[in-house]
């Protein structure tokens, strides 16, 4: 992970910037990475980079950088993991290019569409002088950020909203529609970041400037992969396995040696630091657990998985366990914020903390994190919703009842019949106005209640959750398997991303994600979907690729623990009046806000711990961590 930014002429003329105006960017850049930094301006172009070094290759990268066959100027922040299959593509000899000069060869063959090659996170800047064309590229998942805006006549493109603000000088208008966002789906749209004015190229995007002007046009999109196929065969599980150990093994790159990864004792963690285990060669592998302390009775219960962490342990890598108290959402809040350039809206999003700290003082710079697998992987269940619409009534009775009692619930065929048939029947909107009239202290009818009535005249509530999500998401998809796409696809996964990344970064720590590869999803997206839940197992084809590198304990495990004990213990904890008072004395929000439902409802719920039944929880943070980045924009400004 690195920072890199331009600063381009509009006119295309010869680029005019100060050294002082190059501080002002590299200034909050530098915070995504110390190792080397470098300012580089020819033409109409000045590129920067703060590097970050995370592998042995980027030891040798020098970028910003100048080629003369490509005629092009680049400057990228890139870990590419499918390097192997790019050098046979290229026929390249030298094995130990850099992933930089791995892209100006591809670029050189394939032109702009080398970005559908890559696999692995990036953000690319390449200025081609021969044809007067400025190209940005962001990946296909969007595991590195980049944001543009256009001020001075010059556009400023930087991987840090801090240094575009800072390089502009003004004071930006805060996005209403963001913070809209931000209180309804705890993410944003694809293009839109908390300010007026200053845009994000959305994932899989390519951003042209020529002559004729700017252009952002979509290069590649998970739909793609809806009609695909795999290989018919008698045990997906095996391909399975190739894969996921494909994929480690492309992520365990490291400038030093040593590699560090979570393990909670999940299905995914566990699958992850084993397969690190199996594949070891050479590396320094260690593991890191937090245990949860001062918990008891039934949330110790919910949250302790020490038992799969100590049978997950293997000889070949170093357990490290961390005990954490007196530690959560709101604790954190304001040391995260210093590097925040939004709200920090995770709130479970602190336990990496303390995780990223030890990886530091292990001298370890990569940690890979099982974050989403049960998305990617997906538990199969939705093929229910299938049988149904196929009217395969017997067959959606027996597997539901299979999941039920393997989890050991009573089946119950008239709520299977009620979920998974008669309710899918309603059109949306006749369901969006069911749930708001007749559930309406829960999702989704108490998205809107938080706002101020003036506000809400404004607003068509059913358009506005479907535009955003381009669908209506509180009922199944037309199909499973593109209800596992869009899970894929949802915003929220992104926005997870970038704040896990930015905690990482502040402990000089370089996180990866081996769910998040181009390969695992395309296998598993075109997997038949009644491969993925076997007998009431889900993630079946998983558990049974990791036979024989995952304990059988944590293989056999079909739940996970809750880590949410500590978050609901500060929030109920806050001095719930002087927050009240705080958020009364906010500009903004006092005209946005609905502060009478605010007190009646969502924060009597949380000081009452009546939660069971709705998202006033999540709700009570959203809001206090937007009152919080508020108040210091408001010092800052």
């Amino acid at each position: 992970m690195s920072g890199i930014a331009c600063i381009f002429d509009l006119d295309f003329e010869d680029i005019k910037i100060s050294s002082n105006d190059v501080k002002k960017i590299l200034k909050p850049l530098s915070f995504r990475g110390e190792d080397k930094i470098k300012h580089l301006s020819k033409g109409p172009a000045s590129m920067m980079q703060c590097l970050f070094i995370a592998t042995k290759e980027d030891e040798k990268e020098d970028l910003p950088s100048v080629h003369k066959n490509p005629n092009i100027m680049i400057v990228s922040d890139v870990r590419l993991d499918n390097r192997d299959k790019l050098i046979r593509s290229l026929d390249i000899k030298n094995t130990e290019i850099t992933d930089s000069e791995l892209i100006v060869q591809a670029y050189k063959y394939w032109g702009a569409d080398f970005c559908k090659f890559l696999n692995g996170p990036f953000a690319i800047i390449i200025y081609d002088f021969s044809k007067k064309k400025l190209l940005c590229f962001r990946d296909q998942l969007g595991l590195r950020p980049l944001y543009y805006c256009i001020e001075k006549n010059k556009l400023i493109i930087s991987s840090s909203i801090k240094s575009i603000k800072d390089f502009s000088g003004k004071n930006f208008k805060i996005c209403e529609k963001r913070i809209f966002d931000h209180l309804l789906f705890n993410c944003g749209d694809k293009k839109d970041t908390f300010f007026e004015e200053i845009y994000k190229i959305p994932k899989a995007n390519l951003l042209t400037l020529e002559n004729s002007g700017l252009k952002i046009e979509e290069y590649f999109n998970l739909n793609d992969f809806y009609k695909k196929k795999p290989k018919r065969s008698k045990d997906y599980s095996k391909e399975f396995r190739k894969i996921f150990l494909e994929v480690i093994k492309s992520q365990m790159r490291s400038p030093n040696n040593k590699i560090t990864s979570a393990l909670s004792g999940g299905l995914d963690s566990s699958s992850i630091t084993r397969s690190l285990s199996y594949l070891n060669t050479n590396n320094e592998i260690n593991s890191i657990s937090l245990i949860f302390k001062g918990l008891q009775g039934e949330e110790k219960e919910k949250t302790d998985e020490f038992e799969y962490m100590k049978s997950a342990g293997h000889k070949n890598f170093t357990s490290n366990f961390i005990e954490i108290e007196n530690i959560g959402p709101i604790s954190t809040l304001e040391t995260s914020q210093k590097y925040f350039d939004f709200p920090v809206s995770a709130i479970n999003g602190y336990a990496h903390i303390p995780m990223f700290k030890k990886t530091n003082l292990l001298g370890s710079r990569v940690f890979l994190d099982g974050y989403d697998g049960d998305t990617v992987v997906s538990h199969g269940s939705e093929i229910l919703f299938d049988y149904a619409k196929k009217f395969k009534f017997s067959k959606l009775f027996k597997e539901r009842k299979k999941i039920d009692e393997s989890f050991g619930f009573t089946p119950n065929k008239w709520a299977t019949f009620k979920t998974y048939f008669l309710k899918q029947l309603i059109p949306p909107f006749i369901d969006y106005y069911l749930r708001t009239k007749y559930r309406a202290n829960n999702l989704p009818g108490n998205l809107f209640k938080i706002f101020h009535p003036k506000v809400l005249k404004k607003i068509k509530k059913f358009k506005y959750i479907k535009d955003f999500f381009g669908y209506y998401p509180f009922k199944f998809s037309k199909d499973a398997k593109t209800f596992h796409i869009r899970s894929i696809n949802h915003p929220i996964w992104e926005f997870g991303i970038e704040m896990i990344e930015l905690h990482a970064l502040a402990n000089n720590v370089e996180i990866r994600f081996p769910f998040f590869d181009l390969r695992l999803i395309e296998f598993c997206v075109s997997l038949p979907v009644e491969e993925k839940n076997k007998d009431g197992i889900n993630r079946a084809i998983f558990r049974k690729a990791m036979k024989g590198i995952v304990p059988k304990k944590n293989l056999d495990r079909l739940g996970k623990s809750n880590i949410a004990n500590f978050a609901d213990k500060e929030i109920r904890n806050l001095d719930h009046e002087k927050f009240l008072i705080s958020l009364k004395s906010n500009n903004i929000l006092n005209e946005l806000i609905n502060l009478e439902y605010f007190e009646k409802v969502i924060q009597k719920n949380v000081m009452n711990n009546n939660l069971s039944n709705n998202n006033d929880l999540g709700r009570y943070y959203l809001l206090y961590s937007l009152n919080f980045w508020l108040e210091n924009q408001r010092k800052i400004n």
